[in-house]
């Protein structure tokens, strides 16, 4: 395991203070903000000369873990973690933030049962005796599937927003973005890329909607055996 600061030994990437910003996130959320927080960056070896990142916060024994959706990172938990001032880590889940992708995997890095294993020797060496792990959208599918891979690491499941399952063709915006170039010529182009993945997912929703039946705005029928409620 090897900590880092700012963004040390990766290409590739422009050196800036990740944990610049805290004290907009604390006024944003009316959190109370006299000192930044402890937090660290640090990176875990896995399988197939791989690294996944997490952020650890504060000083003591890490009690939660915390697994972002797709398209996010450990940083989509930073005013929570404010919020609750305890000791945990946020993991970049793989081709995330600054997790090494998911190497030759078929299922890519929306394979939750892969994400898992890579997840499972993150948790292993940083934060064994967790109390749970909490896991959002992506993250939630990769928290159950954790469960299977490594239950002696998951004591309780926080789900958040979580779907059955995914399937590839509704999730191709997200694969298309998160498999995009892995750098950009300026910050201007990163933002143009973005809302061109915007707009895009906006013309397939409408294509979709258009497809629908034109009775979506009749009641829906209430279950069988299940009565109405008197107006």
């Amino acid at each position: 395991m090897k900590a880092a600061g700012k963004e040390e030994g990766l290409s590739g990437r422009e050196d800036y203070d990740e944990f610049g910003l805290f004290h907009e996130n604390a006024a944003e959320y009316g959190l109370p903000f006299d000192r930044p927080p402890t937090v660290r960056r640090v990176f875990v070896g896995v399988p197939g000369g791989r690294r996944i990142s997490a952020l650890v916060w504060q000083d003591g024994d890490p009690e939660l873990i915390l697994l972002h959706g797709g398209s996010q990172n450990a940083h989509t938990w930073d005013t929570v973690a404010m919020a609750l001032g305890r000791p945990l880590v946020a993991i970049d889940l793989p081709g995330h933030g600054h997790s090494d992708g998911s190497g030759d995997r078929p299922g890519g890095q929306l394979d939750a049962h892969g994400n898992a294993a890579d997840v499972a020797e993150a948790i292993g060496q940083l934060a064994p005796a967790a109390k749970a792990v909490v896991g959002m959208s992506l993250g939630g599918l990769t928290t159950i599937a954790l469960w299977a891979e490594a239950p002696e690491l998951v004591r309780t499941i926080i789900l958040v927003d979580v779907l059955p399952g995914i399937k590839p063709q509704r999730a191709q915006h997200i694969t298309d973005f998160v498999n995009g170039p892995r750098s950009f010529a300026s910050q201007r182009s990163a933002h143009r890329r973005r809302g061109q993945q915007v707009r895009r997912r906006r013309r397939r929703a409408l294509r979709a909607a258009a497809r629908r039946p034109a009775d979506r705005g009749r009641p829906v029928p209430a279950p069988r055996g299940t009565a109405r409620r008197a107006r």
